[in-house]
């Protein structure tokens, strides 16, 4: 892109930014320490803004290869940011932010009333309730994301993954002198393959099919898969935004369990294949705790397990289980584009070596 439309782009980012910080001020939701800086940065399609908590006079907007952690993330599809009608991304992008921000405080709130139950020694109510707190939590993280459903991830700067590479790519010879014929080259199975700039398009479309394969998997698992296929045939053959027709249809069927952690279609399975995260491979500890403290909580409801039974060190061990998931869930999820291409869509874009 131009040095004109960076500072094009940018001069429009920071006019959003700014509509975004004088609203939240309004509403008395700010949350920044003064006027933040803003470290954009590009992503196949679409520009991620990282809120970083500087204390500046006014906002600083900069592009940045490598951003800092924020405290928020805005991302915008560039097109949008080059429409005339910019400047309504900063109402949508508010409501978003005001949304986070309302589910965080309410998550606080909940945690709050558990540290009372526990003060008065009601250990086995405390239990419940934080179980209960636990899956409305995680089910509002899960549907919150939802624009980074199936993105996937960047495997040392390559673009296609290794089924495209597999497909359409040739295989090259480890001392062949003609690698710079190629736009791509992987190693698939010890194999040096390569894409070559002909057949960039033939390969995005290739990615699009593998991408939609695995979505169509997954309803599949579900039960849903000719119910969601009918009602994007019935949308012109396209999903709306980011796959507001899978949510809507599984936000109103409620087929998945977010208090099931192991057994298939639950919580470590959904989030491998909605957003690509190994859970078990950093939390398998905390997920074993959150799993016996619900087996617990069924006990206690159907009165198979005596209230003095819960102990108060038993009921923090859980609460510290939680807590430890939870942020680093909400973390993960709110910086995931810095490490991910975006959703893959099948749209082609030209791209230089």
């Amino acid at each position: 892109m131009s040095e004109e439309n960076n500072n094009k782009l940018l001069k429009r980012i920071k006019e959003i930014i700014e509509i975004i910080l004088s609203d939240l001020k309004k509403a008395d939701k700010y949350g920044f320490t003064n006027n933040p800086s803003a470290e954009v940065f590009y992503k196949k399609d679409f520009i991620g803004v990282s809120l970083v908590d500087d204390d500046n006079t006014q906002v600083v907007c900069k592009l940045s290869q490598n951003p800092r952690k924020g405290l928020r993330y805005i991302y915008f599809k560039r097109k949008e940011l080059m429409a005339q009608t910019y400047l309504s991304l900063a109402k949508l992008e508010l409501q978003r932010i005001i949304y986070e921000i309302d589910l965080d405080n309410a998550y606080n709130t909940n945690l709050r009333r558990v540290d009372d139950l526990i003060k008065d020694k009601y250990y086995a109510i405390a239990l419940v309730f934080l179980v209960s707190a636990f899956e409305n939590t995680i089910r509002e993280i899960f549907f919150f994301h939802h624009s980074k459903w199936f993105t996937r991830e960047m495997i040392n700067h390559h673009f296609f993954d290794e089924e495209v590479y597999k497909k359409i790519g040739k295989e090259i010879e480890a001392d062949n002198d003609k690698e710079s014929e190629y736009f791509e080259i992987r190693e698939v199975n010890s194999q040096l393959i390569g894409i070559s700039a002909t057949d960039l398009e033939k390969a995005d479309s290739w990615q699009s099919i593998v991408h939609w394969s695995r979505i169509y998997r997954v309803c599949r698992s579900l039960g849903i898969y000719n119910d969601y296929v009918h009602k994007v045939i019935a949308n012109k053959g396209v999903e709306i935004g980011y796959y507001e027709i899978l949510k809507d249809m599984l936000t109103k069927r409620r087929v998945l369990n977010f208090q099931g952690i192991y057994k298939k279609p639950n919580l470590v399975w959904l989030f491998k294949k909605f957003y690509n995260l190994d859970l078990k491979l950093s939390f398998q500890e905390e997920l074993d705790i959150i799993r016996d403290g619900i087996s617990k909580r069924h006990e206690l409801i159907h009165a198979t397990l005596k209230e003095e039974e819960i102990t108060k060190e038993y009921v923090e061990k859980f609460k510290s289980a939680i807590l430890n998931f939870i942020e680093f869930l909400k973390a993960k999820l709110r910086s995931l584009y810095l490490e991910r291409y975006g959703p893959v869509g099948g749209n082609y874009i030209k791209r230089s070596r």
